[in-house]
Formats: structure tokens, C-alpha cells, sequence
């Protein structure tokens, strides 16, 4: 069930369409503490970022 879900939210239309960014978005894992990570490393300020706790902080 897990996995047919993940792949419903890979699944793009003419609104979400990745473009250029699509074989970025192949290469993104499915895992989603990674990928949660990723997204807060592009949010989090770069002084913040040096701090490895908030880096790795899984809430």
C-alpha cells in the first residue's frame, strides 16, 4: 500500500509538470526522512546549517 502511494505523488499533469527538473526529481529518494532533510537544508539559514543538531533534528 506504502509503495502505491508513493508512486500516485511521483505521478506529474500538465499543471506540475517538472520540465527540465525532471531527472533531478528521479534521483530524489523515496525515503522520507531524507527527504525531509533535503527540504529543510534548503530552507534553514546557512550559520543555522553548520549546526549539526538542526541539521539531523527529526521532528
Amino acid at each position: 500500500m506504502e509503495k502505491e502511494i508513493l508512486e500516485f505523488y511521483k505521478k506529474t499533469s500538465s499543471f506540475t509538470d517538472l520540465g527540465y527538473y525532471k531527472d533531478f526529481a528521479k534521483k530524489l529518494p523515496d525515503d522520507i526522512e531524507q527527504l525531509c532533510l533535503l527540504q529543510r537544508m534548503q530552507i534553514i539559514h546557512p550559520v543555522a546549517f553548520r549546526d549539526k543538531q538542526i541539521r539531523n533534528k527529526k521532528d
